[in-house]
């Protein structure tokens, strides 16, 4: 009893490999083909290239089954059947669209707010150096100490809790030195924001990944 060669489908109809037909005992000649199976061989097939069986004859079709193609918001989407991706509305590659110039400005303002509020260093009379907290927050809070200050209401020294969470009696004359050093931060990342913005709005820059190293730069010769 012989064997021939014949070509397993799955439920789709695409050729999936060879399976093994078996000569019938009983008929010389006649094969037994498992299910699923044709006897007709497939067509040579290239690369993304898949054979499928249209009931009387083969036909190739695109196979890109288990590539990444990407929607039209740049959404990478797995490839699960045969056919062309590009009839589907994907695409092989994505380059995201550039960011628009309101994008960037909200983009360097959330860098900006965030070096903002990173905290300042400070040296008090004493030589002590510690780091006192920057966000709108610690700011409210400093400005009403210098209110305080401003109407002998606040008395000298007070205790003042810094970013590391020491707390220590200071006097009003450093009081004045952490405002000023807080302050003076504060408006320097303004003025390297603004210095930022008019290098997009004149087209300098024109990415979100620029925006950082730019700013970082505004700010360090702001500060000098």
């Amino acid at each position: 009893m012989s064997t021939k060669v014949v070509y397993q489908l799955d439920d789709k109809g695409y050729l999936v490999g060879e399976a093994l037909a078996h000569e019938s005992p009983l008929e010389a000649g006649v094969y037994h083909l498992p299910a699923g199976t044709v006897e007709t061989p497939p067509p040579a097939l290239s690369a993304n290239q898949a054979a499928r069986w249209a009931g009387a004859s083969w036909h190739t079709v695109p196979d890109h089954r288990g590539e990444a193609w990407f929607d039209e918001r740049g959404e990478p989407v797995e490839i699960l059947d045969c056919g062309d991706p590009e009839e589907l509305g994907l695409t092989r590659s994505f380059t995201p669209p550039s960011p628009t110039t309101d994008e960037l400005l909200q983009e360097l303002g959330t860098i900006r707010k965030s070096v903002e509020a990173q905290g300042v260093p400070i040296t008090l009379a004493s030589g002590e150096q510690d780091e006192v907290d920057s966000d709108d927050k610690a700011q409210a809070k400093l400005l009403s100490i210098l209110t305080q200050i401003d109407k002998g209401l606040r008395p000298d020294p007070s205790t003042f809790k810094f970013k590391s969470n020491v707390s220590r009696k200071i006097t009003n004359a450093d009081m004045l030195r952490i405002v000023q050093a807080v302050l003076a931060h504060v408006q320097a990342c303004f003025e390297a924001e603004g210095d930022v913005q008019r290098q997009i709005r004149s087209g300098a820059l024109d990415t979100k990944e620029a925006l950082k190293p730019a700013f970082d730069f505004a700010l360090k010769q702001e500060i000098g």
